[in-house]
């Protein structure tokens, strides 16, 4: 697979954040929903997802073309 580590500075939010692209990202989310997943918020656009850790830790899930 391939990694990229961006460090970008925005005016969208002030907290550090994970964000994690896939192509088939809906299914990946319909997964974890299926799974269990508790506390997210869905992000605009479909197939992705915000989630909060109880560290409050940021981790965004993006689908691909966006």
């Amino acid at each position: 697979g391939l990694s990229v580590l961006g460090l970008h500075q925005s005016n969208h939010f002030t907290y550090p954040a994970i964000t994690y692209f896939a192509s088939d990202m809906k299914a990946k989310i319909s997964a974890l929903k299926e799974a269990g997943l508790q506390d997210f918020s869905d992000a605009k656009g479909a197939g992705s997802l915000v989630l909060t850790t109880p560290e409050q830790q940021h981790i965004f899930l993006f689908g691909m073309g966006m």
